[in-house]
């Protein structure tokens, strides 16, 4: 008779089938093991319920208070879902901070109860170690067979759901429809061909001027991205820069914005040498290690000195508090290059960032403009943000001024600066040139 101990060979094999099948922070079934479990599922015929959640703002728990919380967070999120699903079929995680539970059953209003219960339950404050922390969750649901007969078809339906509920806030649910398929057919078509324009060259920039309110002179100029859409004709960028700003190209197309806005500008300095303009940043722009050699190039190559450029930001890079942000900023200042804060006064942006980053300028926002001068609240912000504006040294420019009661009220409080269709709407350079600048030079006589 022969004896063998095979208790450490079972031992390790379980231990290979868990690395293999469950995720090693949470103890949930990974994606292998989920996606496993799910075609088994609908091969067998069975109906079934997907929700697939994202946390909301998780990112900024990583930045906030480091990964050791942000796994702290995840495991707690994770024993959150097994409790409130204990008749799951299987709770998985398919990677960072993105979940997935699989129901038994169809019922659509279930599944809706049970999505808008784990929106509320995962919302609840996280106690990890010393900190509390506090995070959203969106949902997608989606049903088999009614939205789908295939597992990769299901979960594809679960996710279209899942970005509709974040585009349309965040932390909340939305159950799959047939139209968000469409939609998503739609914009990948749409996002190919934004993908083609720039290599097609099909953007172009239009102009509008910067007025100075002490004497109406024109200051400058702000540079405004186009699309000449071959079938659409030309689009506003109201009508794709969301989409673009998240695009790979994004960077390459701002810093093309700004290269051309800049030889455009070096023209026009030879008849009024004191002109500036303002260019739009992407967010890809900052993130790129050679932005500030790209700017200090693009100045250098066209003879321009750093303050004829103005760099718009808007709240949302602010709010990142990112520090290597932070350092970009201060040494595009230092190399003398001017930073207008973007639509001031329409976020969460707090009072201490204009003493913290080193913005030069707070453009105020055009919806507060539009009814200044019947708003009682409307006309109390503008006064305090010019207020704001003349006690940290900056400038202010209001945006969207269209009529002569506006800037009359904008001139009785001092706003420095004014653009909007009253002085100038967005046009080609060719116009900028003939109809905006030439009779400003010319009313403006001889030095």
């Amino acid at each position: 008779m022969i004896l063998r101990d095979v208790t450490e060979r079972h031992r390790s094999e379980e231990r290979l089938y868990r690395l293999a099948s469950f995720d090693a922070l949470t103890d949930l079934a990974n994606r292998g093991a989920w996606t496993a479990r799910l075609t088994d599922i609908i091969d067998a015929g069975s109906p079934a319920t997907v929700l697939l959640i994202d946390l909301d703002g998780f990112k900024e728990v990583n930045d906030s208070f480091g990964h050791a919380v942000g796994d702290l967070v995840l495991k707690g999120v994770a024993d959150r879902l097994k409790a409130s699903c204990c008749d799951a079929i299987m709770v998985g995680r398919l990677g960072g901070d993105e979940f997935v539970v699989l129901l038994p059953g169809s019922d659509p209003r279930r599944a809706n109860l049970i999505a808008a219960d784990l929106v509320t339950t995962i919302a609840q404050p996280y106690l990890a170690g010393t900190e509390r922390v506090a995070l959203g969750a969106s949902i997608g649901v989606a049903l088999s067979p009614q939205h789908a007969t295939r597992p990769e078809d299901l979960l594809k339906a679960a996710d279209l759901a899942l970005y509709r509920a974040k585009a349309s806030g965040r932390c909340r649910y939305e159950m799959f429809t047939p139209w968000m398929r469409e939609v998503a057919v739609q914009r990948r078509a749409f996002e190919q061909e934004l993908r083609r324009a720039f290599e097609r060259e099909e953007f172009a920039l239009f102009y509008q001027p910067l007025i100075s309110t002490a004497d109406r002179r024109v200051t400058g100029c702000e540079a405004l991205i186009r699309w000449n859409h071959p079938e659409r004709g030309l689009l506003s960028p109201a009508s794709f820069i969301d989409v673009l700003s998240q695009k790979p190209s994004a960077a390459d197309i701002g810093n093309w914005v700004i290269r051309s806005a800049c030889r455009q500008l070096a023209e026009w300095r030879k008849i009024q040498p004191d002109l500036r303009v303002s260019v739009n940043l992407f967010e890809a722009q900052l993130r790129s290690a050679r932005f500030l050699t790209v700017v200090r190039d693009i100045l250098e190559s066209f003879g321009l000195p750093p303050e004829a450029l103005e760099l718009e930001i808007v709240e949302t890079i602010i709010l990142r508090d990112d520090r290597a942000t932070m350092k970009l900023l201060q040494d595009l200042r230092e190399m003398g290059v001017g930073l207008a804060f973007d639509d001031y006064g329409t976020g969460f942006a707090s009072l201490s960032l204009l003493k913290t980053y080193p913005v030069t300028r707070l453009k105020i926002d055009k919806s507060f403009v539009r009814n200044v001068t019947s708003d009682v609240e409307n006309a109390a912000l503008v006064r305090a943000v010019l207020s704001l504006g003349r006690s940290f040294g900056m400038d202010v420019i209001a945006e969207g001024v269209e009529t002569q009661e506006q800037y009359d009220f904008l001139v009785q409080y001092d706003c420095a600066e004014v653009q909007g269709y009253l002085f100038g709407r967005p046009v080609p350079a060719d116009e900028f040139h003939r109809d905006v600048l030439l009779p400003a030079i010319e009313n403006a006589g001889p030095p």
